[in-house]
């Protein structure tokens, strides 16, 4: 190969590796929706795609100032993956983490204007969390909230219960994440859907009462009234066969409840009061 013949192909080859890794730059909004103008944009990103589309190498994120704001890489479905890094405008570190498949993989780490560690976020972010249950996205959620509950988090295992009863449809592990919640956390939703299921899916009034009236000594009207329901189901039953002595207590109590829920604008339970006036006159 001739001196003329090499140089081509080098320029050749540049050129090549330029036009197949071109450059892009692409516009944001504060929210970091992609816009179309410069005008309209709070962001910018410089990026190269390949031939395929795919990002490559570090992508720089800018102010529309042209202040560096962050960097790092991203993966082919466009997801942060690896370091990241973003910057104050000043041009001092605010926070850093590691990335995988675009959720954090390790602690968030914060810093103040002067370089010094201000905060440290565990990477399982509710915020992270959420966009994933907005995609429907649960076999990424559920670890990312296992773990959080495993750390006493109050708010995961609720949230798991939910995934577990209304996404994925299995009831008894549903029943399973509930309980963490209600009993070690005291989670008020959790003893309510917990309630729910003990009434409605399974029958067991008993275990329906207990966590009812967890949620009703939390001042729940929705707690109180079911409460209240159940209490008048069982003691109406009783009436049918048993003394008064017995079927007096139960009365009593879905009489309270039901009270307590009309008391905290319930119109159901003030209907209930109403419609079985009767029956609460037996135990005058």
């Amino acid at each position: 190969m001739n001196r003329n013949t090499y140089f081509f192909s080098i320029v050749f080859f540049v050129f090549f590796a330029l036009v197949a890794n071109a450059q892009t730059i692409e516009y944001f909004d504060e929210d970091w929706q992609q816009v179309s103008t410069k005008k309209e944009a709070d962001y910018y990103r410089v990026i190269h795609y390949n031939s395929a589309g795919e990002p490559v190498g570090i992508v720089k994120d800018y102010y529309i100032t042209g202040k560096l704001q962050s960097e790092g890489l991203l993966n082919s479905s466009l997801e942060k993956e690896g370091h990241w890094i973003w910057y104050y405008e000043s041009g001092n570190k605010e926070q850093e983490a590691i990335f995988k498949n675009g959720l954090p993989n390790t602690d968030i780490t914060y810093y103040d204007e002067s370089g010094k560690i201000e905060d440290i976020d565990p990477y399982e972010r509710f915020s992270d969390i959420d966009i994933l249950l907005g995609q429907g996205n649960y076999e990424k959620a559920i670890p990312l909230l296992e773990n959080l509950a495993n750390r006493g988090n109050y708010d995961a295992p609720y949230m798991l219960g939910m995934i577990w009863q209304y996404s994925k449809g299995n009831l008894q592990k549903a029943i399973k994440y509930y309980k963490i919640a209600a009993d070690e956390n005291d989670h008020l939703k959790a003893c309510l859907e917990l309630g729910l299921i003990y009434y409605r899916e399974t029958n067991e009034l008993s275990m329906a009462t207990k966590y009812y009236r967890k949620a009703a000594e939390k001042e729940s009207t929705e707690g109180q009234l079911m409460l209240g329901m159940i209490y008048l189901e069982v003691g109406m039953k009783a009436a049918r066969y048993k003394s008064s002595d017995e079927y007096s207590p139960t009365l009593k109590e879905a009489r309270k409840w039901l009270l307590k829920a009309k008391n905290n604008g319930s119109t159901h339970a003030k209907e209930m009061l109403d419609d079985n006036q009767s029956i609460f006159e037996l135990i005058q």
